[in-house]
């Protein structure tokens, strides 16, 4: 009965792995795929018996046959590391992706076991905020207007344009970090 419950136990963490939302490579020190999971190749676009007969510098276009050592020496070191780097599909096409690698023993092998998220969106978004960024900064340096930005809880100016400058005689060294009572914009306020 024990045995049986062991054998199941193993089953049902084989189909986890297998089936796991996450792309999971287990490479050997030699950069071999000893196992990938479902998700892995659905990324890649390849069958898992054509993975297996391939290496890591397959598809990782910046992963070099003489760096790997030391790849694989860093992660030996420091157990866990983190990497972004982009991965080459069975059609050619790249994605960016970010790999949490682990270096692990077992049954006296050794193995790189990387978790590997495509973080394709994620690029566009960051790539869509840069320049929505720009866009603001262009504006905001151009406008006819004179513009600050300021600091809501100590109103301390964090960014002026270059009208507030022109109108208020102020350099951008001497408002930035300033209040605009302190740059004597206005009045005291009375009491």
């Amino acid at each position: 009965a024990e045995r049986h419950h062991i054998e199941e136990r193993l089953r049902l963490t084989q189909f986890v792995v297998d089936h796991a939302g996450e792309a999971i490579f287990l490479m050997t020190s030699e950069a071999r795929f000893a196992y990938v999971n479902e998700a892995a190749c659905r990324s890649l676009g390849y069958s898992r018996q054509e993975l297996q007969a391939m290496t890591v510098h397959d598809i990782d276009p910046f992963s070099e046959i003489d760096s790997w050592p030391n790849l694989w020496k860093a992660v030996a070191e420091q157990t866990t590391i983190e990497i972004e780097s982009l991965h080459r599909r069975k059609d050619g096409s790249l994605f960016p992706v970010e790999i949490r690698s682990t270096y692990i023993a077992f049954d006296g092998q050794v193995y790189n076991v990387a978790f590997v998220r495509d973080i394709s969106e994620r690029k566009q978004a960051e790539r869509a905020l840069r320049e929505k960024e720009e866009l603001f900064s262009t504006v905001f340096a151009l406008a006819p207007a004179p513009m600050t930005i300021s600091d809501p809880d100590t109103g301390r100016f964090i960014d002026v344009n270059d009208q507030w400058l022109r109108i208020s005689g102020h350099t951008k060294e001497e408002a930035i970090g300033a209040t605009a009572y302190e740059l004597n914009l206005w009045d005291e306020p009375e009491v």
